[in-house]
Parts: structure tokens; C-alpha cells; sequence
């Protein structure tokens, strides 16, 4: 900590704000030399009134999993071998709450963090430019890469008109402009809703005895613990097991309770919605969107 703190001594006597300091962002070298890397989001002293804390960057912080004692790696979560440092019930309650709300970057469609690079797989993020023209400072608007500055990474930016336009190519595609056949899928949808409903049916029951026998094995569980055959610690390791798993069953049963045509249901208004977006996207606010 030493090392990384007088590093990034060395870089606010130069002017620089690192912005992104982080574990995946320190490096030690064969000679145990702390080294901060990726300056790739830093910030000039001089553009420090142009830094942004919004409330999507606490929401950011605030379902971070490392904190519960869990990895990121290839885009999913795993657990990890370090301590949590958040209580899990505390944090269950947390994201509960923020669930209510999710909190974007900005109000721009195309920067939230919903779109990725199909360079590098990151988030793409906006860039605001001034430039001097004979009216007066004027603010351009692009949508980037975050790792538009890294190595060879294609330097390219588009504004937003461009990716409207390439948007309303893709809801051009979907539609189809034979309202004969338009009505015949949405008839033929309509039809399959009773389709397969025997199978959903025969996967409910096996779910719910399997359910059953879940619970018996819990009473038998807590029948051994009380008569001493197990210690405390098999008991609650098994204990977490079976009610895990009664969990999943009890998800699976409603899921599968739900019947085939209430995805048919979906699909049929999933298909209204494709032929109709063009004329919707335009005029939508960024809620909408």
C-alpha cells in the first residue's frame, strides 16, 4: 500500500488523477515493486470540474460482489478465497432495495452500459467534446469505447444520429411487411398455446415429489442430529444443503406451474412489439428505450 500510495504521489505532483485504482489495476514485478498500471480513464488536474459523481457510480459500488467474498471472472461471479466484508443478509437487503431502481450512467440510450464493443467486448461510455466555432462553444456528443485509447484499439466514434439509424435498420428486418403471413404467425403462435401442456404437467408432479422427499429427508436430518448420530457441524452443513435445494424446487414448480401459454402469451406480444418499434423508437424517451 506504501508503494501504490507514493506511485500515485509521483502522478497528482504531475497533474494526474488515476480515477480507476483497483487490485486488477496494481502489478508486482519479479522484484516484489508494487506498480499502478492503466492510466486509461485518468484525468488531467485541469479537468477535474468536468469528473461526474452520479448516483449510478454509487450504485455501481454498491453491487459489487467482491465485497460479499465473491470473483469476477469471464463475466461471471464465483466464489472467492478472501473474507466478505458485508454481512450477506445485509447485503441481500441492500439490493433489494436498490432493485426497486436501477440508476444509469446518464439519460443516453446507447452508453448504458448495455452496449458492449464488438472489439473488445467492453462497455461503450459517451464523450463530450467543445469546440470554438463563430456561435460560441458548442458540446458534441460522441458514443466510444471505454478502451478506445488502449494499444491498437479501432478508434472509432459515432454520434448518436448514426446509431439511430443503424438501430432502425435492425427493426426494419424484423418486420414483416406480408400482413397476410404477419397474421398467420400471430394465429399460429395463438394455436401452440395448448401445445406440450401434458409434458409441463408430468414435470410439475415430479418436481413436487421430489419436494416431498426433500422435506423427509430434512425431518430425518434433524431426527439424527437430535439423537446424536451427526455432530453440530455435519448437521448444519447438510441442513444448508436441503434447504437450497428445497428453494430450487419450490422455483422450478412455479416456473413450470405457469404452463405453456403464458410464454406463448409473451411471445405472441413479443412479436406485436418488433412490427411496431420503428415507429415507436423514435418519439420514446430514454425510460422507453
Amino acid at each position: 500500500m506504501r508503494q501504490v500510495a507514493e506511485a500515485l504521489e509521483v502522478a497528482h505532483k504531475n497533474g494526474l488523477v488515476h480515477r480507476d485504482l483497483k487490485p486488477s489495476n496494481i502489478i508486482i514485478n519479479k522484484d516484489q515493486q508494487a506498480m499502478v498500471s492503466d492510466f486509461g480513464i485518468a484525468f488531467h488536474a485541469d479537468d477535474l470540474d468536468q469528473i461526474e459523481f452520479t448516483r449510478s457510480k454509487l450504485h455501481v459500488i454498491l453491487t459489487d460482489r467482491a465485497y460479499i467474498g465473491e470473483i469476477r471472472y469471464h463475466g461471471q461471479w464465483h466464489p472467492g478465497t478472501h473474507e466478505p466484508l458485508v454481512d450477506r443478509k445485509l447485503w441481500d437487503r441492500v439490493q433489494t432495495m436498490l432493485n426497486q431502481k436501477v440508476y444509469k450512467s446518464h439519460q443516453m440510450t446507447y452508453a448504458s452500459e448495455l452496449i458492449t464493443c464488438s472489439h473488445c467486448g467492453s462497455p461503450v461510455t459517451r464523450e463530450r467534446k467543445f469546440k470554438n466555432t463563430k456561435s460560441g462553444v458548442r458540446e458534441y456528443v460522441y458514443y466510444r469505447c471505454t478502451k478506445y485509447h488502449k494499444g491498437d484499439h479501432p478508434r472509432i466514434r459515432l454520434t448518436e444520429n448514426q446509431l439511430d439509424s443503424q438501430m432502425l435498420e435492425i427493426f426494419d428486418s424484423l418486420r414483416v411487411q406480408d400482413d397476410e403471413f404477419r397474421n398467420l404467425f400471430r394465429e399460429q403462435l395463438r394455436e401452440a398455446t395448448n401445445w406440450d401442456e401434458r409434458c409441463s404437467a408430468a414435470r410439475a408432479k415430479e418436481l413436487q415429489e421430489e419436494l416431498v422427499r426433500v422435506r423427509d429427508q430434512q425431518n430425518r436430518l434433524l431426527n439424527l442430529r437430535m439423537l446424536e448420530e451427526i455432530d453440530a457441524a455435519t448437521y448444519a452443513f447438510k441442513s444448508r444443503e436441503l434447504r437450497d435445494r428445497e428453494a430450487e424446487l419450490k422455483l422450478e414448480i412455479d416456473t413450470a406451474d405457469r404452463g405453456r401459454h403464458e410464454i406463448i402469451d409473451l411471445a405472441i406480444k413479443a412479436f406485436e412489439l418488433s412490427q411496431s418499434l420503428r415507429e415507436q423508437w423514435v418519439t420514446a424517451d430514454y425510460a422507453a428505450k
